[in-house]
């Protein structure tokens, strides 16, 4: 079993909701995986496992570009530069 924990640090408790929202279809239905996600303070924390490294990878890319996209979202409708 391979194990791969990522944490978003966001300013506040409500962009790291945004972005845990913005995941959750991505964390449904895969095959060889399991995908947790929560929030602790303003950060989010993401554990995923899955038996084969592939498989592992392939998660991890996928939650970190819908990561990007959800910041990015985050930024342009808040009018800012960071998140």
């Amino acid at each position: 079993m391979h194990k791969a924990r990522v944490i978003i640090q966001t300013e506040n408790r409500e962009d790291a909701r945004t972005i845990y929202e913005s995941l959750i279809p991505d964390t449904e239905g895969d095959e060889g995986s399991t995908i947790t996600m929560r929030i602790c303070e303003q950060n989010l924390r993401i554990d995923v496992t899955a038996e084969e490294i592939p498989v592992l990878r392939a998660c991890l890319n996928t939650l970190m570009r819908g990561c990007d996209v959800a910041i990015e979202s985050l930024r342009v409708a808040k009018g800012c530069e960071k998140i």
